[in-house]
């Protein structure tokens, strides 16, 4: 589906730009694959490790009964807030 394959652009993008940020903070994102949850449906975990192993995971649908969870915008205005909560959340760890 073409909305999906441009979610996973935003989010190819999103992470490059902040890669260095994550690694100061000790984290690599690894994104799972888009998982198709039945007809119509599919949803994106990225999952952020660090030397330990699992450290934060960022789950959400992209399509839900065949319909886009949100504008390409809003998708990407909410994974810049996740992401930059997952480094706060890090932060506040160390």
């Amino acid at each position: 589906m073409e909305f999906e394959e441009a979610v996973l652009d935003v989010v190819a993008s999103l992470l490059a730009g902040r890669s260095s940020e994550l690694e100061e903070v000790g984290l690599t994102c690894r994104p799972e694959p888009l998982s198709r949850l039945g007809e119509g449906t599919s949803e994106l975990a990225l999952n952020f490790v660090d030397s330990s192993g699992i450290a934060d995971v960022i789950e959400f649908h992209v399509v839900k009964d065949g319909q886009p969870i949100a504008s390409l915008q809003e998708v990407e205005a909410w994974l810049r807030e996740a992401l930059d909560d997952v480094v706060s959340r890090r932060r506040s760890q160390r």
